[in-house]
């Protein structure tokens, strides 16, 4: 049985993502894909990257006509001409195309941290408490910190994926009467942020 207190010293992202018991929306769904994309992308062509990246965001925001998604159901059609690594992580990607994001999500997450791993079990797990927060240790977000300047910034941070600037929505948060520890040390960590991150997404009131 897990213990709510291992949220924030289990190093397994598979575990992780199981410890999220309450409903997830598709949007978070989608965009924990995405995240997890973009720290493989080292590992896709260049030719199918931006293509990669734009069919999970595009989804994640209900867009389901866009000619990325439809060059990669075409690259999967392909099968057994694609190299099976390459096969594989465009199917991760895919997974962001599916009904049952909960199951595909968690299905990829297995291959990503197979042997040998497709990427940093760390990486993923800290995108995983990035796009999660602690789920724990909810957050009473309260309206009077969604100030003008602060929510400018956490749109600009959203739409940008302007991650260098979490430290100044921290201070600018803080500015706005925000006293909650948690809230403005994982904005001002030194840590791999996703679009969908827990912080970014409670300023716009995004679920």
């Amino acid at each position: 049985m897990w213990k709510p207190e291992e949220w924030l010293t289990a190093d397994n992202p598979l575990r992780l993502f199981d410890l999220v018991v309450t409903p997830i929306s598709e949007r978070r769904l989608r965009l924990l894909i995405g995240g997890v994309t973009r720290l493989l992308a080292d590992e896709l062509p260049a030719k199918y990257r931006v293509d990669a990246f734009v069919a999970v965001e595009t989804l994640a925001h209900g867009e389901k006509r866009n000619p990325a998604i439809t060059r990669l159901r075409a690259e999967l059609k392909r099968g057994a001409k694609l190299p099976p690594r390459i096969r594989l992580l465009l199917t991760y990607v895919a997974s962001g195309l599916n009904d049952n994001l909960r199951l595909a999500a968690r299905t990829r997450l297995i291959e990503v941290l197979s042997q040998p791993p497709l990427c940093d079990r760390k990486r993923v797990e800290t995108v995983v408490r990035d796009i999660f927060g602690n789920p724990f240790r909810p957050i009473a977000f309260d309206s009077i910190w969604r100030t003008s300047d602060v929510v400018a910034l956490a749109q600009g941070i959203y739409d940008e994926r302007a991650f260098d600037r979490m430290p100044i929505l921290a201070d600018a948060l803080q500015d706005a009467g925000c006293d909650n520890d948690d809230v403005l040390n994982h904005s001002r960590a030194d840590t791999v942020h996703a679009r969908g991150c827990w912080v970014v997404d409670a300023v716009l009131g995004k679920a």
